[in-house]
């Protein structure tokens, strides 16, 4: 596998490009279908420049078949020859997220518990503050609590790994989502439209709700 590998234009015989310029050209004088007749040619020369792009195609896939076979066969050997490998390492990431998850829990706690405290001693010297000016009639200055604003560049839990918080999600009642979050599987409705098909039903028959089943004519 170099850099001079073929290009279509390599793949594709004289005869066969010039043919596919011919019949080409041969569409451009069609501007309108106004009969049986002129839809007649105009198909045989769709049809004429449709055979010598399956000619194309044809010697494509003959070039790159084994191209595509040699591919797939390094992914799978690449797969397999660095499977321990991946083994370990999803192992011991997970030996790392454990641990991280578990020091971040800590430290969550730790704080939570430190602002119990600082509110229990706010509230208790609100309450001495609160009685001596009661006693002695004079204004006391009652504490405040000061703010502690998070920053994004707060320190890592754990100094050379990182570590972020992510939002994710697990459906435990598939049939319990609401509309808004679902999406018609069209593979379904097309399956069920062509079973209705090959047992003879009628297309006026076919009925989901939500859905409108039409009839096209394609050429």
């Amino acid at each position: 596998m170099g850099d001079n590998l073929p290009t279509i234009y390599d793949l594709v015989v004289a005869s066969v490009a010039q043919e596919l310029a011919d019949t080409t050209a041969a569409l451009a004088p069609i501007v309108a279908v106004q009969n049986d007749a002129d839809a007649r040619r105009a198909k045989n020369a769709v049809k004429a420049v449709k055979a010598v792009v399956n000619v194309i195609a044809t010697a494509r896939l003959d070039a790159t078949r084994k191209a595509d076979e040699w591919k797939k066969r390094v992914i799978v050997q690449e797969r397999d020859f660095c499977a321990a490998a991946n083994k370990e390492i999803d192992r011991v990431n997970g030996l790392v997220g454990a641990y991280v998850a578990a020091k971040a829990q800590a430290e969550e706690e730790a704080r939570r518990a430190e602002e119990a405290r600082r509110a229990a001693e706010l509230a208790e010297a609100r309450r001495i503050a609160e009685a001596e000016a009661a006693l002695t009639g004079k204004e006391v200055a009652v504490p405040v609590p000061v703010s502690e604003r998070e920053t994004s560049a707060s320190k890592p839990i754990v100094q050379g790994v990182t570590a972020r918080t992510v939002w994710t999600f697990d459906v435990t009642d598939p049939d319990a989502v609401p509309r808004a979050y679902c999406a018609p599987d069209e593979k379904a409705i097309r399956a069920y439209m062509d079973a209705a098909k090959k047992s003879g039903a009628s297309i006026e028959s076919l009925s989901i709700p939500g859905v409108a089943f039409r009839k096209e004519i394609r050429v």
